[in-house]
């Protein structure tokens, strides 16, 4: 009997606390659980700064804006993304870049370094917060250069994003 009230007892903290954890989370206007969106990136403006010595170089940038529409059919435009890539070694391809997902609830920021050659078919970026509803995310974005599945539309690509709450405050 003591038994079997210790574990009913411990099964009640436990709700408690995760409970409190999601009101914590909610009063933070932040997601609360594990989430996965899946977009089509549509190309709608890309730039490039060449930096002296002429051609791909050390500090060149380049610059992306996308649109994000629903996966897979692309019948609703849904956001923005916005990235900037440097150059930090010519010889590796080694890029450092950062970028912004903008969406109706707010923003997610992600940054990363990739060896960006002709092979890449995809790279990886880590989530380091947002605004608004992902306020708190940390996690990690996919960005495929393809869409399988997506009606056959030229150039367009595919960006993962995993996103995990995050209780604490920057």
């Amino acid at each position: 009997m003591r038994r079997r009230a210790f574990v009913v007892g411990a099964v009640i903290l436990v709700m408690g606390l995760v409970g409190a954890g999601f009101a914590v989370a909610s009063s933070q206007g932040g997601i609360v659980r594990h989430q996965h969106l899946t977009f089509v990136v549509k190309l709608t403006n890309d730039d490039a700064l060449d930096l002296p010595p002429s051609g791909f170089s050390l500090g060149d940038t380049f610059f992306s804006q996308n649109d994000l529409w629903n996966f897979p059919d692309l019948t609703k435009r849904l956001g923005r993304y916005d990235s900037a890539c440097v150059v930090e070694n010519a010889d590796t391809s080694l890029n450092r870049c950062t970028a912004t997902v903008y969406l109706r609830s707010g923003t997610v920021e992600l940054a990363g370094r990739f060896l960006f050659t002709e092979e890449l078919k995809a790279f990886r970026l880590a989530v380091i917060g947002g605004t608004g509803r992902y306020g708190h995310v940390v996690g990690q974005a996919t960005y495929t250069f393809s869409c399988e599945g997506c009606p056959p539309v030229h150039d367009i690509d595919t960006l993962q994003l995993n996103l995990i709450p995050s209780f604490e405050s920057p």
